[in-house]
């Protein structure tokens, strides 16, 4: 999966080319000099983040690779929070689904049935068929493109869910856990060890 901060990059980076179209106010020069590369206006807006989840995003960021002068980062995140935040919503992941609610499996992993619903819910906004909002030139959707090696791990080792790079992320318990806190969407431990065992299984689509 992509991470958290090379998908917020790309689309924090929209700003350089989208100035016009941001509001205006403190910090806005600072953001637009901050970002190079170009994505929609609508789709940055659409992130809605919080306070927290902006800062989560910045911190990742800057990890990544991003460069920030220390002194812009508060003005940037200001600037964030004021023009494109958003209040405390209820997660996603507390509405109620089939798939968060169901009982562990009994008999052999799915994909149409069991795992298609979890990813997408949860991964295919970023890794799935729409080529203008996919991250980190991952794509989950098709087996073939899900095998195939990336600079960080393979996103799917068939019958070794331990060196598959998605399932290194769902149980991560620090800034590499994917979905990111930011996204609203959380995995069920079920639904966790519904796709260890899929891939275990050998990853059939």
């Amino acid at each position: 999966m992509r991470s958290l901060s090379a998908s917020l990059l790309g689309l924090l980076c929209t700003f350089s080319a989208i100035a016009a179209d941001l509001p205006e106010g403190a910090g806005k020069d600072v953001v637009v000099s901050a970002c190079t590369t170009c994505h929609t206006a609508d789709r940055i807006v659409a992130l809605k983040l919080t306070e927290a989840g902006w800062r989560i995003a910045v911190r990742q960021m800057i990890e990544e690779g991003a460069s920030f002068n220390p002194g812009d980062i508060e003005p940037i995140i200001a600037y964030l929070v004021k023009n494109l935040g958003a209040h405390d919503t209820q997660p996603v992941s507390r509405v109620s689904t089939a798939a968060s609610s169901a009982a562990p499996l009994s008999g052999p992993v799915s994909f149409n049935r069991d795992i298609r619903p979890i990813m997408s819910r949860t991964c295919f906004s970023c890794h799935g068929p729409d080529v203008s909002s996919r991250m980190a030139d991952m794509r989950l959707d098709l087996r073939d493109e899900a095998l195939k090696p990336k600079a960080r791990g393979t996103p799917i080792v068939p019958g070794d869910p331990d060196q598959s790079e998605i399932i290194q992320r769902i149980f991560a318990t620090d800034a590499r856990v994917m979905p990111p806190a930011s996204a609203n969407r959380t995995l069920t431990p079920t639904e966790k060890e519904t796709l260890r065992r899929w891939i275990a299984e050998g990853a059939r689509y």
